[in-house]
Formats: C-alpha cells, structure tokens, sequence
C-alpha cells in the first residue's frame, strides 16, 4: 500500500491509502506550490524584456505579475505605453 499526498494536502488529516497497482501517475504542480520560482520567471522574463528594449524589473516586483499565465505576464511587464508592441503566442504562426 502506499499513501496519497493529495488527500492531505486537500486538507485530510490522514492519508488515504491506494493499492500501488491502481495508482496510473502523480501530478504535480511545481511552480509556486512544491517550489519557489519567482528567480527563475524574473530572470526569464528580464532577459526577454532586455532582448527588446525594454526596463528591467525587481524579483521581488513578478510576486504581483504571475498568476495569469505567460501572456498576462508579458502584458504586466512591460511598461503600459509600449502594450500594442506585445504580440500574444496565440496570433503567432506555428
């Protein structure tokens, strides 16, 4: 038998327990929950910032940009007079 963290973590106070073989995958969401990426999406989201032109941001400032995923990002990143220069993933060619 094993135990299934996501019963605890749903606010359980103890493990369910699962027969192994009824067990298919565990998911996990990462980023902001089992580990601190803020660094890593600031550092990212700078070099792409700097790549074209524009000002560079405190780590600590993405704490209120993340969340809405990558296109909200970009949009709260970049300064609101240059918005029309944002182009979205989704009108991008394949």
């Amino acid at each position: 038998m094993i135990a299934t963290p996501i019963a605890f973590l749903a606010g359980e106070t103890e493990l369910r327990r699962e027969k192994p073989e009824l067990v298919k995958a565990v998911i996990f969401d990462l980023d902001g929950t089992l580990l601190d990426t803020l660094t890593d999406i600031a550092d990212s989201m700078n070099a792409a910032l700097s790549r074209h032109g524009f000002p560079l941001h405190d780590s600590d400032d993405y704490r209120l940009m993340v969340g809405g995923g990558i296109d909200v990002l970009a949009r709260r990143a970049v300064p609101r007079k240059d918005a029309t220069k944002i182009r979205s993933r989704r009108s991008l060619p394949p």
